[in-house]
């Protein structure tokens, strides 16, 4: 079920008569795409959440503690697992006669620093789905700094633009200006402002439908969303229980960009700090 295979599945057969398959080559060139959108944008999007969480410390200390509370859940639930599994071990012998004493030797620091990082679980998919904090920081960063400028699509069929009189003509390309609708205050009140409450899910039906396209929407959107997603959420969780954003003297407020050629946003430098986290007391 991994994408490569989804698009060679993809023949008459699964689409149907009126649809047709996809040749190697458009496999080949969905496939780069799918990892050029995936990594560049990631990156850019990681970028621009350190810089926002490096000026908005509330919402990263709010974020961390998120993050460290399902941190401390897990190992709970580890520690319990544990103990279950250690009773059914007991219970399962008749006796300790067979037992042999063994001389274990006394761990060494390197060990006792490898043993604690290995106590500090992974997040995964599933975990990565119940912290709504965390994906409202990624959400209200895509809002700030979107990657992509504008979005284009060509109309397939010809369309009347409601009760305008307007019609979009078939083959006309559309123009979508994700930064103007992202940072219109009729839509987003304070559009400056980094507000990650916008996006929690008690306040996320307040937003206005179709003025929030950092991915695009329908079923042209973007095709590495998921992955983007995916990727961008585990390495900020992983680094935020670890270390914390700072701004530095070289921070600037606010970014400069320059022009790169593509509807994509382009900063000049992004420049945070780094503070590594004190160990949490027991």
């Amino acid at each position: 079920d991994d994408f490569l295979q989804l698009l060679i599945n993809a023949d008459v057969e699964s689409l149907g008569p009126s649809r047709r398959k996809l040749s190697e080559s458009e496999i080949l060139a969905q496939s780069v795409l799918f990892f050029s959108v995936g990594y560049e944008t990631s990156s850019q999007l990681l970028t621009y959440c350190a810089y926002c969480l490096a000026l908005n410390p509330a919402s990263q200390d709010a974020l961390h503690r998120e993050l460290q509370e399902w941190s401390l859940l897990r190992q709970q639930q580890k520690k319990k697992n544990a103990t279950v599994s250690a009773d059914d071990s007991g219970a399962s012998s008749d006796s300790d006669s067979d037992l042999v004493d063994i001389d274990i030797e006394s761990p060494t620091e390197e060990d006792t620093c490898s043993s604690s990082q290995q106590q500090q679980p992974a997040f995964d998919y599933e975990a990565l789905l119940q912290l709504p904090y965390l994906q409202a920081v990624v959400d209200e960063t895509l809002r700030l700094y979107n990657p992509v400028l504008r979005m284009e699509r060509r109309a397939s069929e010809d369309f009347v633009l409601g009760d305008t009189g307007i019609t979009v003509p078939k083959g006309m390309i559309i123009g979508i200006p994700v930064w103007a609708l992202h940072h219109c205050e009729e839509f987003f009140p304070e559009p400056t402002e980094f507000r990650p409450e916008r996006f929690l899910p008690e306040n996320r039906e307040a937003i206005t439908p179709s003025t929030y396209l950092p991915f695009g929407q329908g079923p042209r959107d973007c095709i590495g969303r998921r992955f983007s997603l995916l990727e961008t959420k585990l390495a900020l969780a992983e680094i935020l229980l670890r270390f914390r954003f700072v701004p530095s003297p070289d921070t600037k407020v606010p970014l400069q960009f320059v022009p790169t050629g593509r509807p994509l946003l382009g900063p000049r430098d992004v420049i945070v700090g780094v503070e590594r986290r004190e160990p949490e007391a027991e």
